[in-house]
């Protein structure tokens, strides 16, 4: 099972590089990069982090993951699509958020938390603020902590860590030189 692990570990990297295109270059990430740098994130920050940009579209990410070779059915088990209750067709699981990659320990990303831009909080009060990629053959939620990999060295160096609520949380402490903070 290696080679799915690779193709799925080979499609977060795809998705990660989409996302954060977007949110760096393209006007519908606008209000996203408003948002981030409103909430403390600067540049350096961004890019370290790879943060990203899902538009509302319902298929710009899975059309662009079949345009690099991706099937269905791989987008689908890797959580970065879900398939219609008549199973017609797949549509993408974040629209409208800003993107944050969860690495595992090594740097791999394996899965995504999306956090919903306030003004479609405003548009539909039903949407999650937060919005996490379920649990795949390479994402275990219950063993993935959100900024391990980038925070490993800085633990053992103060041999501590810090423990905060959310990914900006872990975003702007280690802008400020909290680099042993986790979420």
């Amino acid at each position: 099972q290696a080679s799915v692990r690779n193709r799925l570990l080979d499609m977060h990297e795809q998705a990660a590089a989409f996302y954060h295109k977007i949110f760096m270059d393209s006007p519908a990430g606008a209000n996203a990069k408003k948002y981030a740098v409103g909430r403390g994130m600067n540049k350096e920050a961004v890019e370290q982090w790879q943060v990203g940009f899902a538009t509302d579209s319902w298929d710009d990410l899975t059309n662009y993951l079949r345009s690099k070779g991706f099937k269905d059915q791989e987008i689908v088990l890797g959580g970065l699509g879900v398939k219609q209750q008549n199973g017609s067709r797949i549509y993408n699981r974040f629209r409208g958020r800003l993107m944050f990659p969860i690495k595992e320990i090594n740097g791999n990303i394996i899965g995504f938390s999306g956090r919903l831009l306030p003004e479609y909080e405003q548009r539909d009060k039903t949407q999650g603020k937060y919005v996490n990629s379920p649990q795949t053959p390479i994402y275990d939620k219950s063993r993935v902590i959100f900024g391990i990999g980038q925070a490993k060295q800085f633990i053992r160096t103060e041999d501590k860590v810090i423990i905060v609520e959310g990914q900006m949380d872990v975003i702007t402490s280690h802008q400020f030189g909290y680099k042993n903070t986790v979420a």
